[in-house]
């Protein structure tokens, strides 16, 4: 059998289109259950006072009554996470890359894409949690898995940190190609700023 059970991650980035898929299994994080596809939705609109429920399991929201232990709140947690680990890997992963194939401007815009995405789950994570552990490297089996929460204002000083670098990087959304249209861009990272 002349088979790979792993292909080394450097190899995956040998071109463009490969770092693209990539970078579309990052963003598929946001569509899970625990986040926009489900949970995370029920969790921001039955806590305001316009939407109501008789489901027991979300009209707690409403009645502010959310135990720490819900697994919805650390269902959004988790997957914030995942997609913050994902997010560090690929932009160290393409820092590294020698690949003749991937120019050095497509590469920023790309690194760019990837401080967006992490700014965006810091920026949800500090709204629903208040203070939590930043992690910007990253995650292999020496890594201090006991990151200590950081307080409020060092979170929003690395989502500032973060959209700068992909306001500087990424593209507008003029210069998208219009597969890529709904990816972090200039505007997006400018209205998460604002």
């Amino acid at each position: 059998i002349d088979e790979k059970l792993y292909v080394p991650i450097q190899e995956e980035l040998s071109d463009s289109v490969n770092v693209n898929v990539l970078v579309l299994g990052v963003y598929s994080g946001f569509s899970t259950n625990n986040l926009y596809k489900k949970q995370l939705n029920y969790m921001t609109l039955y806590s305001n006072d316009v939407f109501a429920t008789t489901n027991s399991n979300y009209n707690i929201f409403g009645r502010r009554s959310v135990n720490p232990s819900n697994s919805m709140i650390g269902g959004a947690w988790g997957e914030y996470y995942r997609i913050i680990k994902n997010a560090n890997n690929l932009i160290s992963e393409i820092k590294r890359s020698t690949s003749p194939k991937l120019r050095d401007g497509f590469k920023q815009r790309i690194i760019g894409e990837m401080h967006f995405v992490r700014a965006f789950c810091y920026f949800e994570l500090v709204r629903l949690y208040g203070e939590v552990p930043i992690i910007t490297e990253p995650i292999d089996i020496n890594s201090n898995f006991f990151n200590q929460q950081k307080s409020i204002d060092e979170v929003y000083t690395q989502i500032f940190s973060d959209l700068k670098v992909a306001e500087e990087t990424c593209w507008t959304v003029k210069q998208q190609p219009s597969i890529e249209r709904g990816r972090g861009n200039v505007g997006a990272a400018m209205a998460v700023t604002a």
